[in-house]
């Protein structure tokens, strides 16, 4: 069955119970994103930002701090079928330890963070709704 972009299909158990098939039930996806949950202020924030790359510490303010990666994962499934893309990429930076000097609490000690080279190299998470 294919339905606009806007509308997905949900299935319910049926009023009565003699029947034994599921009753399809369509719900707009503007229906979905005016709950208060936090997967629907998650998709609202997605939409908000359609096709913009947006940090994954971004996401964590509106998606909750230790869940909100579980929340994308739940808006690319149904009923919501987000596509949302991600991707991650190496950033180096000044270490935040020895301000990019290479020393630590003695200058005749490398810092533990860098090890002596005075930057840090982590890895960035990008999200976006295509």
């Amino acid at each position: 069955m294919s339905l606009p972009d806007t509308y997905r299909l949900l299935y319910d158990l049926p009023a009565d119970p003699g029947q034994s098939d599921l009753v399809p039930v369509v719900v707009t996806l503007a229906d979905l994103l005016k709950g208060d949950s936090m997967c629907a202020r998650l998709a609202r924030y997605f939409m908000e930002r359609r096709g913009a790359w947006i940090d994954g510490r971004d996401l964590q303010e509106v998606g909750g701090v230790y869940a909100w990666r579980s929340r994308v994962s739940d808006l690319r499934k149904a009923p919501w079928h987000l596509d949302i893309q991600n991707l991650q990429r190496q950033e180096t930076a000044e270490c935040p330890i020895c301000d990019g000097d290479g020393y630590g609490t003695s200058l005749s000690m490398n810092c533990a963070r860098c090890h002596g080279r005075g930057k840090v190299t982590f890895t960035r998470s990008l999200y976006r709704l295509a």
